[in-house]
């Protein structure tokens, strides 16, 4: 029997996705899908409680989360008992996010019979829930059969988000990102459904704090690249614009503070909305080029995803900058002054590589530790999964086959300025 192929590997669905990005096609229909969100110091503590009785007839919560953030669950198992909910706590999520891990999760809520996810977690948790929610709504389903404009019909459970990391943003997103292990290298897949947004999404401040060096720095440039994907898509609408904007500039203000000092909380609180609206931006707008690239260094050297696209960013835009004049609009509205197209784009390289320079951030692969050998070896395998990856898709640059995918790579490994 034939593999099911995702909807992203039909070379018919992405000519067709393509033509929608146009700015013809977006101009006759556009979109921007939000959900509520509750910002704050004391969101749990304070609103939670009022929340659940309209979010749960049952009284149940299946908790889902990780195996270092349950220990942030406490102020929610606080809110549950006074609330006289009976809840579960999962967290059997495994590393790297294989789609047979869902399957656990749903065998579980399904003994457990709740009519509310709670995800509290990083994006990791976040996605594996929703993968969660789908399959227990929807058991006759094949995540293969998940498609971006056909309804699933989810509408038995309720889905809370409370993300603890500032980057994936998977509460404000129609994506979930998983690992499908069948493929090999295992590939990177992202499974969407407008239906897919949780209900709610509650950003409190604390459950960021204690978030170590390493991770604030890697989920910031997550949501970077989320905001800088979103601004210079040809999918960008007005809506999008403003929201990636936002986002940049409040990166741009406090990515530092919050590396630096932990106890920053004004650094903590503006960053965790900073990679809430960059996940707007991006899940009404699109994806792009890092994405894929970062996906893929992920999957064959293990690297960090939001390390990687901080490290492509200054290429992807050099990359798409000899089609597009967005990186322009982007420039000036960051304030960047200068007298020709190649000075814009220069000076707008620049300071988002002194930002990664601020956080000790790497500027090339090469520079990241990843062996020559080993990655000239590897190569045309990179090339073929980062073109095969679902972000691709939405490159903004029209002409981008499998032989910019691999000279892309090439380049960021020495760090050489984009000439094709």
């Amino acid at each position: 029997m034939a593999k099911k192929k995702y909807y992203f590997e039909d070379p018919v669905a992405r000519g067709l996705i393509q033509s929608l990005g146009t700015k013809k096609a977006r101009r006759n229909m556009s979109y921007f899908i939000g959900n509520m969100t509750f910002f704050g110091d004391k969101i749990i503590k304070d609103q939670f409680r009022t929340l659940l009785n309209v979010l749960s007839n049952k009284k149940r919560a299946f908790i889902v989360t990780g195996k270092h953030t349950i220990t942030l669950c406490g102020p929610v198992e606080k809110v549950l008992k006074r609330a006289k909910f009976e809840y579960k706590i999962w967290n059997n999520i495994e590393p790297v996010l294989p789609i047979e891990n869902i399957k656990k999760g749903v065998e579980a809520l399904n003994e457990f019979d709740a009519d509310l996810i709670i995800a509290v977690g990083g994006g990791s948790v976040l996605d594996i829930a929703k993968g969660i929610w789908i399959l227990f709504e929807r058991p006759d389903l094949d995540l293969y059969d998940v498609q971006p404009l056909v309804p699933i019909n989810l509408h038995k459970v309720k889905f809370v988000a409370i993300p603890t990391s500032s980057g994936s943003g998977s509460e404000a997103t129609t994506a979930t990102v998983l690992t499908d292990t069948s493929f090999t290298p295992p590939r990177k897949v992202s499974i969407i459904s407008m239906e897919t947004i949780p209900h709610v999404t509650i950003l409190e401040t604390s459950m960021v704090q204690t978030m170590p060096p390493k991770l604030v720095k890697g989920s910031g440039f997550d949501a970077l690249s989320h905001a800088t994907n979103a601004y210079i898509s040809h999918w960008c609408t007005p809506y999008t614009e403003a929201f990636a904007l936002k986002a940049i500039k409040l990166i741009f203000e406090y990515f530092e503070r919050s590396y630096i000092d932990p106890e920053d909380l004004d650094a903590k609180y503006y960053m965790h909305i900073a990679s809430n609206m960059a996940a707007f931006a991006t899940s009404n707008s699109a994806p792009a080029l890092d994405h894929a690239f970062a996906h893929t260094m992920e999957l064959i050297f293990k690297t960090h995803h939001g390390l990687g696209c901080g490290i492509f960013i200054p290429y992807c835009l050099q990359y798409v900058a000899k089609t597009s004049d967005r990186y322009l609009d982007l420039a000036k509205d960051l304030g960047i002054q200068a007298s020709s197209n190649e000075e814009y784009l220069d000076k707008l390289v620049k300071k988002y590589q002194e930002l990664m320079r601020k956080l000790d951030t790497p500027l090339t692969i090469k520079d990241w530790g990843i062996d020559e050998k080993e990655f000239k070896e590897k190569l045309e395998l990179l090339a073929e999964t980062a073109f095969n990856d679902g972000a691709s898709w939405f490159s903004p640059r029209p002409d981008y086959d499998l032989e910019a995918c691999k000279k892309i790579f090439e380049y960021t490994y020495d760090g050489k300025k984009i000439d094709f």
